[in-house]
Order: C-alpha cells, then structure tokens, then sequence
C-alpha cells in the first residue's frame, strides 16, 4: 500500500509540472536568473523558460518578434536565442533580461549576475 501512494504521489507531482502554461509577454521587462529552456516556434516567437528573478518557480513566456517590411524578425529573435543558450549553460552566473512592448520583443541583453 506504501508503494501505491509513493507512486501516486509521484505521478501527480510529474503531471503537474509537466502542464504548465505558457504565458504571453506583457509591456514590461523580464529578468532571468536561470534559464532551463529556449526555444524559437516561429519565425516570430520565442519562447522562454526559467526562473524571473524574485520567483521561485520556472515560468514560461512566449516572446514575439515585430516584422518590419524592410526585414525580418529574425536577427532580434536569434539573438536573444544566443543569448538565452548561453545563459543555460551557467545557472544563477548570468541574468538575461528581455524586454518587451506589448506582446513584442524590444530588447536583450546578457550581464552577468552580480553576488
């Protein structure tokens, strides 16, 4: 019976965590203190998963990049790609903040985290 509940109690806890909903950026800045995942769904979206500082949970957040008639989206989106991939590799030494204007991507930047 012990077996039943520590199994049951597990498979809520995977279940739980594994339906996490992304969130869509709002006006405002983002400050990663951690990221566990990066991933590009479009041309124009990007999604970020990891820790904003001051939460202790990871949140997921979807990023859109603006399209411009002379261009494409995709430098300001792979950039912050580049950026956010290398922020993986070193949890908690870098904080990756990514700006946003309404639903749109603005900015990102890099530095590393002060102790």
């Amino acid at each position: 019976m012990k077996r039943f509940v520590v199994a049951a109690l597990a498979a809520s806890f995977l279940v739980s965590s594994a339906t996490a909903v992304d969130q869509v950026a709002t006006t405002g800045t983002y400050a990663y203190t951690a990221v566990d995942e990066v991933a590009t769904l479009t041309t124009t979206q990007l999604r970020i998963r990891g820790v904003l500082s001051g939460d202790p949970t990871a949140t997921s957040v979807v990023f859109y990049a603006t399209t411009y008639s002379t261009g494409s989206a995709e430098p300001l989106s792979d950039r912050c790609h580049r950026l956010a991939l290398l922020a993986m590799t070193k949890p908690g030494q870098y904080v990756l903040t990514v700006t946003a204007s309404s639903i749109y991507l603005q900015s990102c930047s890099l530095a590393r985290a002060t102790p």
